[in-house]
């Protein structure tokens, strides 16, 4: 590999005092199939803070889901499946499903801007069925930037 000259580059970099830094941070929430009261309902389950961005996010599922047909979506208050669609989540298997892995076709996934919250909103999880579900716990995790 290369070196790569830097000389004269030093003048280019701004100093952040701790206040202009982004702050990072990574939520978890454990939702289970009896947070739904019915077929379609939506949780909101993670805060958005105004003038941030989500850098990352995973649904891991514990306990397979069952019932006929369950079907889980993650997205936010403008698009219910702009993180992760119904076929990028397998939530009748204990599983782990990434917004990143390069299948992932969601309106935010990382091939595809990801939306900058000038106001606050929520990570939501929709979940429907059409058999009653018995069985299915997962953990949404997030990770957060707020840019000050």
């Amino acid at each position: 590999m290369a070196d790569v000259d830097k000389t004269g580059l030093g003048d280019r970099i701004v100093p952040l005092n701790q206040g202009e830094r982004a702050a990072g941070r990574v939520e978890a929430r454990k939702f289970l199939y009896s947070d739904f009261s019915s077929s379609g309902d939506v949780v909101q389950l993670i805060d958005v803070p105004a003038n941030s961005y989500v850098a990352r996010l995973w649904v891991k599922v514990t306990t397979a889901f069952n019932g006929t047909s369950p079907v889980l979506i993650v997205g936010d208050g403008n698009d219910p499946n702009g993180y992760l669609i119904a076929a990028e989540i397998n939530p009748a298997a204990v599983s782990v499903n990434p917004m990143d892995a390069a299948d992932v076709t969601a309106a935010y996934a990382v091939k595809v801007a990801r939306p900058f919250y000038t106001s606050a909103d929520t990570i939501d999880i929709t979940f429907t069925y059409s058999g009653t579900p018995t069985t299915g716990e997962a953990v949404l995790i997030v990770e957060i930037v707020e840019i000050p």
